[in-house]
């Protein structure tokens, strides 16, 4: 990561009317400031608007999500695995429940963090 990829992120973060970043540096060269992965993979942070079309509501959870499940369906238990690598860096959470496994076999939901509503802003706009 370097000073104009942190510029870029957050040039692209801010809409049109919002104010505009200014980056000034007198530098020969890019400097590397930070190596690393990301903690979750960016194709999942794009499925944001697909998983939740409507970034204050509740998606729905049912037995069907879980594997261990008798009901379990392919489909919603890939959705599961997705769901949870996003709550596993708190973009989103269980509602009602303390575990993603419980909301999935209690049949509450999940909701997305004020963090989460963030990234599915980036995501809905194609900035990630």
């Amino acid at each position: 990561m370097s000073a104009p990829a942190i510029y870029a992120f957050v040039e692209a973060a801010l809409g049109a009317g919002d104010q505009r970043p200014l980056f000034k540096a007198h530098v020969s060269n890019v400097l590397e400031l930070k190596r690393c992965e990301p903690p979750i993979d960016r194709g999942i942070l794009r499925q944001l608007p697909t998983l939740f079309p409507l970034p204050a509501e509740d998606h729905p959870l049912d037995p069907s999500y879980e594997r261990s499940s008798a009901t379990a369906n392919h489909a919603n238990v890939a959705r599961l695995e997705s769901l949870q690598a996003l709550n596993r860096v708190h973009l989103l959470e269980p509602v009602g429940a303390k575990h993603m496994y419980d909301a999935a076999m209690e049949s509450t939901g999940c909701r997305l963090t004020p963090t989460g509503r963030y990234y599915w802003r980036l995501a809905s706009d194609g900035k990630i």
